[in-house]
């Protein structure tokens, strides 16, 4: 089972070998090098809300979320060299995890997908991407994953840890973020 921080993470080209902070702006952003303990700290740092399937001690998946006023910033780590990011409009009613469409993706692995998602324009500066497409087959992978396991631990940067259960199948999925306040 895939333990994070545990796992020595593969090395991909053009990845940092244990050299500077990786930024394509340094006025805008500085990221870590480092694992992906390092990289999950940073997004506790910047008030992402992280949710831990089936839970925080040995996760199958970590999802994390940071809610901005109309879009929702998402990474899904599948493994040690799986993982996808996105930024999907939000809605009434719509749920971060199960977007009905997105207006930027990445897969890839762990560290460059929180990277990449971290390096986005703001929604609201000019820059940021609008254009809404379908959203990857692989967004389907969290709801499936959590019927299936039935539980999930939810850490806010507002609220102590928690778990939650997932309802029978009869019954709909629960809201799995909350908004920022």
């Amino acid at each position: 089972m895939w333990v994070p921080g545990v796992q020595r993470e593969p090395d991909s080209p053009g990845a940092p070998q244990n050299g500077p902070a990786m930024t394509t702006d340094l006025v805008r952003v500085a990221l870590p090098a480092g694992g992906l303990g390092v990289h999950l700290a940073e997004l506790k740092r910047r008030w992402w809300t992280l949710h831990y399937v089936p839970d925080a001690e040995n996760p199958v998946v970590i999802a994390g979320a940071y809610w901005h006023e109309d879009f929702v910033d998402v990474v899904q780590i599948f493994g040690p060299v799986e993982s996808i990011a996105y930024r999907a409009p939000m809605r009434p009613g719509w749920d971060a995890f199960r977007p009905r469409s997105l207006v930027w993706s990445f897969k890839g692995e762990p560290n460059w997908s929180i990277r990449n998602v971290l390096l986005l324009h703001d929604p609201e500066e000019p820059l940021a991407p609008r254009i809404e497409a379908s959203p990857l087959p692989e967004c389907q992978i969290l709801p499936q994953l959590l019927r299936h396991h039935g539980t999930f631990v939810v850490e806010s940067p507002r609220q102590p840890p928690r778990v939650m259960t997932v309802p029978p199948p009869a019954q709909p999925l629960p809201e799995l973020g909350e908004p920022r306040a």
